[in-house]
């Protein structure tokens, strides 16, 4: 049995009946176990929320935790307990979870008769609880005393995949000090389960959360629901209602090619249409499940409000992963196949610097430093110089997470669009004259500047300060390192992209932005020298003069080194003359123009705002670009 990867369950979790007067409950689907922990001697503490308004009015009556006979004698001191809040107190010089509860302690199982891999251990309350769908966890705790090598020593702790917000809380005493929900970051739940008492309907739904809306003015959206099922059927089809401003909008969402599955608790995160509002502000949002199936919803939870902000346009979020690397950290190469990935699966969407700060012998090794935040330690990475993460892992220990949280990232909002321009900025072309533009959805309090950082794809060379050293040699189960594995200790002939060559100076040019306008642009320049970011102790190292970018930021200065990113863009520098072809210095003959508001709608005459501009050419070509009509 390995860290992460299935063995055998010792008990699926029970299905369903419909209207079942005991009924089982928890996070997981039934599937293949996995296996985690630190292979730390250690106390490790796991827990899941029973906050579920599908559960409301049900009594609790017994709790199962899947734990994995120990044989080493190392494991001790296992509980089970039940409590409203994770409280972290002192205890006899500790740090320890206080369930204020209840709290049983157990004995460690035996191995199973059938040789199952984990048992599920069960303890009946002294009496039952009523779950009233607030804030209740039921959970475990045991202490490894010695990390033997062991299953039960060094990964002890029984979950499943997928992962599912609340169903895998964890509290580890040396790795993990204050409680964290890693069900996302791992991509996966604890097995523990629950036996309730109750009746459910056949087909219910409760609101779980609710996520605040950012829409265009004038024109309909949608906004995030979290629902959870509070049946017994798998739910095929939602008729809602959304109310703001007045305005009342009923649809039917249909669900038919991807039911909520049959489960009780079962999540789904679902956009519902919200009417589309003709004032910009922040306005108070209803929203309803009316009915499950096209049955009447009796659930008590089937209400919520949230808010929706409207904006004269809602800015794309292009967040900025930063990478610390370099050719002497035998890790890395996990962190340049990930940064690989990233860029064939969402091609132009993924923004990424690597900076190759490591080791002064790379020949990359910037000249001008890298950002504050990284501390020497790699492979390393920062999204938006705030965020600290692995290019590989993310914000866990295990798994390739990265796409995962770079796409929960880049959902949040933000108050800014930019758009970046670069041109060659003498005949030489040895000057980068980099332009960004920024265009605001809100007036944003605080200072904010403009960043801008040349990059390089294509670098490499023959010499051996090129070589990449590797860590991953003979590695044939770690996922995107296959290529790795096959490799040496040290690899030559890699080819190195989204280098950071030049900085316009880290936090920002100061005074960039002066003001903050809704209908007035900020737009900024500056000059990038190429030959001062590929000079390397008196000599230009080789590149690929069409393969350079500028990376545009935006910065909110927070009191930190660096700032703050709130939004980037970058966009390719033009191929040097010398290298163009004919064809593409042949000057073109518009053939229209076209005018387009933020939402997408041709305008005739644009009036005072920020339109989209379409020059259409007579070859069919065209090109865009955002302009100011004041």
């Amino acid at each position: 049995m390995k860290k992460l990867t299935t063995m055998l369950a010792a008990l699926a979790l029970l299905g369903l009946p419909a209207a079942a007067e005991t009924i089982s409950f928890g996070y997981g689907s039934g599937n293949e176990a996995v296996t985690y922990g630190t292979a730390k001697a250690e106390t490790y503490e796991v827990a899941i929320s029973l906050a579920e308004p599908a559960l409301a009015g049900m009594q609790l009556t017994a709790i199962q935790v899947p734990v994995i006979p120990d044989t080493t004698g190392y494991v001790t001191d296992l509980k089970i307990w039940l409590t409203r809040a994770l409280t972290v107190e002192l205890v006899d010089g500790k740090n320890t979870t206080v369930p204020d509860i209840a709290t049983y302690e157990v004995d460690m199982p035996e191995p199973a008769a059938n040789g199952a891999e984990y048992v599920m251990v069960n303890v009946d309350l002294d009496e039952p609880l009523t779950v009233d769908g607030n804030s209740l966890y039921v959970g475990y705790s045991l202490t490894v005393k010695k990390a033997a090598g062991d299953e039960s020593t060094n990964y002890p702790i029984v979950l499943e995949q997928p992962g599912r917000e609340g169903g895998f809380w964890l509290r580890a005493s040396r790795s993990f000090r204050q409680w964290t929900d890693k069900a996302t970051t791992l991509d996966a739940v604890s097995k523990i389960t629950v036996s309730l008492e109750g009746t459910v309907p056949a087909s219910a739904a409760g609101i779980v959360s609710v996520g605040t809306a950012y829409a265009p003015k004038g024109v309909s959206s949608t906004i995030d629901v979290e629902v959870s099922n509070a049946g017994s059927s798998a739910i095929s089809s939602l008729e809602y209602t959304t109310t703001v401003a007045g305005k009342t909008n009923t649809a039917v969402l249909d669900l038919s090619s991807n039911p909520v599955e049959a489960i009780l608790g079962a999540r789904r995160t679902v956009a519902l249409e919200i009417p589309a509002i003709d004032e910009v502000g922040t306005l108070p949002v209803t929203v309803s499940i009316d009915k499950v199936n096209g049955v009447a919803n009796s659930v008590a939870t089937n209400t919520a409000e949230s808010s929706v902000v409207v904006l004269p346009f809602v800015p794309v979020n292009r967040p900025l992963m930063e990478e610390f690397t370099g050719t002497g950290c035998g890790y890395c190469p996990r962190g340049l196949a990930s940064m690989d990935y990233m860029n064939e699966n969402y091609p132009g969407e993924f923004l990424c610097v690597a900076w190759h700060g490591y080791n002064s012998t790379d020949p990359m090794n910037p000249a001008c430093g890298v950002p504050d935040v990284f501390s020497g330690a790699a492979p390393d990475a920062y999204m938006n110089r705030v965020d600290n993460i692995d290019p590989y892992y993310a914000a866990s220990n295990s798994g390739y997470q990265l796409p995962t949280y770079w796409n929960n990232y880049r959902s949040q909002y933000v108050p800014c669009d930019i758009d970046v321009t670069a041109e060659w900025a003498d005949d030489a072309e040895t000057q980068v004259e980099a332009t960004a533009t920024i265009y605001w959805a809100e007036e944003a309090k605080g200072e904010y500047r403009v960043e801008f950082i040349l990059t390089g794809d294509d670098l490499y060379g023959e010499d051996s300060s090129w070589n990449q050293s590797n860590y991953y040699k003979g590695d044939t189960s770690t996922y995107l390192m296959e290529w790795w594995g096959q490799q040496g200790s040290s690899v030559a002939g890699v080819h190195f992209n989204d280098v950071g060559l030049l900085t316009s100076g880290f936090g920002g040019i100061e005074g960039s932005i002066e003001s903050i306008s809704l209908d007035t642009p900020n737009t900024v320049s500056y000059t990038l020298n190429t030959q001062e970011a590929l000079n390397r102790k008196g000599n230009l190292i080789d590149f690929n003069p069409s393969k350079l970018r500028v990376v545009a930021i935006v910065l909110k200065v927070d009191g930190s080194a660096d700032g703050q990113i709130v939004n980037a863009n970058r966009v390719d520098v033009p191929v040097p003359t010398a290298i163009k072809t004919i064809d593409s210095k042949v000057a073109k003959d518009v053939k229209a123009v076209e005018y387009y508001d933020l939402q997408g709608r041709k305008v005739t005459n644009p009036t005072t705002g920020i339109y989209v501009k379409k020059n259409v050419f007579t070859d069919g070509t065209s090109t865009v670009e955002k302009i100011s009509v004041k």
